[in-house]
């Protein structure tokens, strides 16, 4: 493996990490700097939430909140369709399994399979299909 292709993995990889791992450590860092500097210092917020324990059990109630309203805003609502309108019209390729610019590579993909007995219908079928 050169070492650009290295290079271009490995941010990859970071970058990927970060955002599974990273996601965690922010709300913990939110929560704690929304309870400590804002909750702490305001009197009617201090009542409801007299030790950071109850924010944080608050915080935690709120995920299955936000798991369903991510649902709706994927199933149920017109933004996210028009999000992958937008990027249809900007990649129209993305739609097929195979583009059109692959085409002459699975033809000569297939060929060689066949040339050693390998079974290709999977891939004939996949082909003819975005052909229509």
């Amino acid at each position: 493996m050169n070492w650009k292709r290295f290079l271009n993995r490995s941010f990859f990889y970071f970058e990927n990490g970060y955002r599974l791992m990273g996601y965690p450590l922010s709300v913990i860092t939110f929560s704690t700097t929304v309870y400590y500097l804002l909750i702490n210092n305001i009197i009617f917020l201090k009542e409801i939430f007299p030790e950071f324990r109850y924010f944080i059990s608050t915080v935690i109630m709120l995920i299955p909140i936000s798991i369903f309203i991510g649902y709706v805003y994927i199933k149920k609502l017109a933004w996210y369709r028009e999000i992958f309108e937008i990027s249809k019209e900007r990649n129209p390729y993305m739609l097929y399994k195979i583009s059109p610019v692959q085409f002459p590579l699975t033809e000569s993909l297939i060929e060689l399979l066949k040339m050693h007995d390998i079974d290709t219908s999977k891939i004939e079928k996949q082909l003819e299909e975005s052909r229509k």
